[in-house]
Formats: structure tokens, sequence, C-alpha cells
């Protein structure tokens, strides 16, 4: 329906043939997001080739194109495509902070690029700054553990108690677990109540 609406409101509008031609791009990237949540992986490409390459939309929309049928990759497991198109984004928006946490967990896990958790603490950090819950979350768990950057505790709780204040039942479960015995200043009690909040945010 909200594509038919679209269509009638552009005839209505009488819009020259350039700028129809670009909320047509829109419209596809929005059907290709609508693809790879079907698991239509395939079609999804078709239909973002044409906004790949559509002078008309703007470097962040250009950006968000290139984003999706890196995403498409990586859930069929074409991780180094995945960050081809990826690396591609961040060259049309090089703050998108959703891309930044994506080139992030790559390279944490060494999915089609070099593994590196220094650099991944970078990106992730740049996320965050961004203002990204799910970077604040990355973020968190890596000081929390230690990886790719000295263990701080302080500073991991403050990163996912922004990214639970933000919604993150994950980020509250991490919290929690800031809070066992295995780490220092443990308050269990403080564990038992984080634990508890964010398995109630899942279950809602």
């Amino acid at each position: 329906m909200r594509h038919l609406a679209i269509l009638a409101l552009l005839g209505s509008l009488s819009l020259p043939p350039w700028a129809a031609a670009a909320i047509d791009s829109r419209t596809q990237i929005e059907r290709a997001i609508e693809l790879v949540e079907a698991g239509a992986l395939d079609l999804a490409r078709v239909y973002l080739e044409p906004a790949l390459i559509d002078p008309r939309l703007s470097p962040g929309e250009r950006s968000r194109a290139y984003y999706v049928r890196g995403y498409s990759y990586f859930a069929e497991g074409l991780y180094a495509s995945a960050a081809q198109d990826y690396h591609r984004a961040l060259e049309f928006d090089p703050g998108n902070s959703v891309v930044l946490s994506a080139v992030a967990q790559l390279h944490l896990e060494g999915r089609g690029v070099d593994q590196s958790p220094a650099l991944a603490v970078d990106l992730f950090r740049q996320a965050a700054e961004a203002g990204l819950p799910d970077g604040k979350l990355r973020l968190g768990i890596l000081y929390l553990q230690g990886i790719g950057v000295e263990k701080n505790l302080d500073e991991a709780r403050r990163l996912l108690g922004e990214a639970a204040a933000e919604g993150s039942a994950q980020a509250m479960l991490q919290m929690a677990q800031s809070w066992r015995k295995s780490y220092r200043r443990a308050r269990p009690s403080t564990g038992i109540r984080l634990a508890e909040a964010g398995a109630r945010s899942r279950r809602e």
C-alpha cells in the first residue's frame, strides 16, 4: 500500500523524469530490505543494482544501498563480498555508524578480512561515539573481556549502561555478568537485578 501511495503521489506532482527515477531507486532499496528480511537474498541484490549506480541518490542513500547488499552477502556467509560492500558504503558515508559496527565485527572475528581486535575496538568506538547502541554494547563487551584493549570494568559498565538505557537487553545481561565473582568489586545482588531486567526486556 505504501508503494502504491508513493506512485500515486508521483503522478499527481508531475515530477521531472530524473526526480522520479531517484525516488524509484529509493523504493527499490526499501523493497530490497523486505526481501533480505524474508531470506530472498539473490532477488534483493537484483533490486539494489539500480540504486548502487544512481548518481541522483545522496551519498548517504548510496551508502545504505551498499550496506544492505553487504548484509545480504554476510547473511549468506560470503564474508569477503560483505566486507567489500561495507567498505564501499563507508566511501560514500564515512560516518555511517551501522556500517562501522558491521566492519568492526568482521575484523573482530576475522571473517573476510584480516583478524584485528585492535582495529575492531577502534571501529566500535567510532560507532559508539556516533551514538549507535550496538556500538556501545560491542565496545563495552570488549572492555569487559579485555579483547583488543586493556580490560577496564568501569569503562565497560559505562558503555553497557548507556546501551541498556537505550533498550538493549543484551547490554543488561552483560552488565549482570560484570558483577559476577570473576570480576573485581563483585556485587552479586546487583548482578541478579540486572539479569532479571534483561530477561524481562527480552520477553517484552
